[in-house]
Protein backbone atom coordinates (compact mmCIF):
# COMPACT_ATOMS: atom_id res chain seq x y z
CA UNK A 1 0.00 0.00 0.00
CA UNK A 2 2.93 2.61 0.93
CA UNK A 3 4.13 1.87 -2.81
CA UNK A 4 1.41 2.74 -3.90
CA UNK A 5 0.82 6.03 -2.23
CA UNK A 6 3.97 6.91 -3.08
CA UNK A 7 3.17 6.36 -6.74
CA UNK A 8 -0.02 8.61 -6.67
CA UNK A 9 1.86 11.65 -4.62
CA UNK A 10 4.81 11.28 -7.38
CA UNK A 11 1.92 11.19 -10.08
CA UNK A 12 -0.34 14.21 -8.53
CA UNK A 13 3.21 16.51 -8.12
CA UNK A 14 4.26 15.48 -11.68
CA UNK A 15 0.79 16.99 -12.69
CA UNK A 16 0.80 19.73 -10.20
CA UNK A 17 4.21 20.97 -11.85
CA UNK A 18 2.87 20.62 -15.48
CA UNK A 19 -0.39 22.64 -15.16
CA UNK A 20 1.46 25.33 -12.90
CA UNK A 21 4.30 25.56 -15.42
CA UNK A 22 2.08 25.41 -18.37
CA UNK A 23 0.18 28.31 -16.74
CA UNK A 24 3.36 30.36 -15.88
CA UNK A 25 4.35 29.97 -19.40
CA UNK A 26 0.78 30.82 -20.66
CA UNK A 27 0.66 34.07 -18.68
CA UNK A 28 3.84 34.90 -19.91
CA UNK A 29 2.91 35.10 -23.43
CA UNK A 30 -0.44 37.24 -22.07
CA UNK A 31 2.34 39.84 -20.87
CA UNK A 32 4.49 39.21 -23.85
CA UNK A 33 2.07 40.84 -26.14
CA UNK A 34 0.81 43.13 -23.04
CA UNK A 35 4.43 44.47 -22.69
CA UNK A 36 6.15 44.18 -25.79
CA UNK A 37 5.31 47.91 -26.82
CA UNK A 38 7.45 49.67 -24.41
CA UNK A 39 5.39 49.19 -21.06
CA UNK A 40 7.35 48.94 -18.43
CA UNK A 41 7.40 46.43 -15.30
CA UNK A 42 8.68 47.06 -11.90
CA UNK A 43 8.95 44.42 -8.95
CA UNK A 44 9.62 44.62 -5.77
CA UNK A 45 11.58 41.73 -3.74
CA UNK A 46 9.37 42.27 -0.13
CA UNK A 47 11.41 43.08 2.66
CA UNK A 48 15.44 42.76 2.66
CA UNK A 49 17.84 43.91 4.55
CA UNK A 50 17.35 44.30 8.03
CA UNK A 51 13.78 43.46 7.45
CA UNK A 52 13.76 39.17 6.43
CA UNK A 53 10.30 38.82 6.95
CA UNK A 54 8.69 35.10 7.27
CA UNK A 55 11.09 32.83 8.61
CA UNK A 56 11.48 29.31 9.34
CA UNK A 57 14.78 26.54 9.39
CA UNK A 58 16.78 29.65 9.21
CA UNK A 59 15.00 30.21 5.38
CA UNK A 60 14.43 33.27 5.06
CA UNK A 61 11.40 35.23 2.92
CA UNK A 62 13.95 38.30 1.73
CA UNK A 63 15.81 35.76 0.26
CA UNK A 64 13.58 33.30 -1.54
CA UNK A 65 11.46 36.31 -3.09
CA UNK A 66 15.25 38.24 -3.93
CA UNK A 67 16.03 34.47 -5.87
CA UNK A 68 12.55 34.80 -7.46
CA UNK A 69 12.40 38.25 -8.55
CA UNK A 70 16.00 37.84 -10.52
CA UNK A 71 14.70 34.52 -12.40
CA UNK A 72 11.86 36.46 -12.94
CA UNK A 73 13.27 39.92 -14.37
CA UNK A 74 15.45 37.25 -16.45
CA UNK A 75 12.91 35.44 -18.12
CA UNK A 76 10.83 38.95 -19.08
CA UNK A 77 14.10 40.52 -20.11
CA UNK A 78 14.46 37.30 -22.49
CA UNK A 79 11.13 37.89 -23.98
CA UNK A 80 11.98 42.05 -24.64
CA UNK A 81 10.20 43.19 -21.45
CA UNK A 82 11.02 46.59 -20.19
CA UNK A 83 11.57 45.49 -16.11
CA UNK A 84 13.19 47.15 -13.77
CA UNK A 85 13.52 46.07 -10.42
CA UNK A 86 13.48 47.88 -7.10
CA UNK A 87 16.38 45.55 -5.22
CA UNK A 88 19.07 43.29 -7.05
CA UNK A 89 20.46 42.55 -3.55
CA UNK A 90 19.85 42.42 0.14
CA UNK A 91 19.25 46.03 0.68
CA UNK A 92 16.41 47.07 3.08
CA UNK A 93 13.98 49.72 1.71
CA UNK A 94 11.06 51.55 2.42
CA UNK A 95 7.67 50.87 1.26
CA UNK A 96 7.88 55.02 -0.13
CA UNK A 97 11.39 54.24 -1.62
CA UNK A 98 10.04 51.02 -3.60
CA UNK A 99 7.15 53.10 -5.04
CA UNK A 100 9.52 55.91 -5.81
CA UNK A 101 11.28 54.07 -7.88
CA UNK A 102 8.17 52.41 -10.06
CA UNK A 103 7.10 56.42 -10.63
CA UNK A 104 10.10 57.29 -11.46
CA UNK A 105 10.47 54.69 -14.54
CA UNK A 106 6.48 55.10 -15.27
CA UNK A 107 5.80 52.08 -14.37
CA UNK A 108 2.76 50.49 -16.05
CA UNK A 109 2.40 47.30 -13.19
CA UNK A 110 4.06 47.66 -10.24
CA UNK A 111 4.65 43.81 -8.40
CA UNK A 112 5.49 43.18 -5.09
CA UNK A 113 6.28 39.45 -4.61
CA UNK A 114 6.17 37.93 -1.21
CA UNK A 115 5.87 34.43 0.42
CA UNK A 116 4.40 33.26 3.63
CA UNK A 117 4.66 31.22 6.09
CA UNK A 118 2.60 28.94 8.38
CA UNK A 119 3.44 27.20 11.72
CA UNK A 120 3.53 23.30 11.83
CA UNK A 121 0.22 23.84 14.69
CA UNK A 122 -2.02 25.14 11.56
CA UNK A 123 -0.99 21.98 9.44
CA UNK A 124 -4.87 22.35 8.57
CA UNK A 125 -4.98 25.32 6.82
CA UNK A 126 -4.76 25.15 2.88
CA UNK A 127 -4.91 26.80 0.07
CA UNK A 128 -3.73 29.90 -2.26
CA UNK A 129 -3.66 33.36 -1.75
Amino acid sequence: MKKKLKILVSVLALVGIFFGVSIFYGSLAIVSQKFSNGKTIVIDAGHGGRDPGAMANNVKEKDIVLKAVLELADILRNRGIDVRLTRSTDIYLKLSERTAIANKHNANVFVSLHCNSLAKKNSSVSGLE
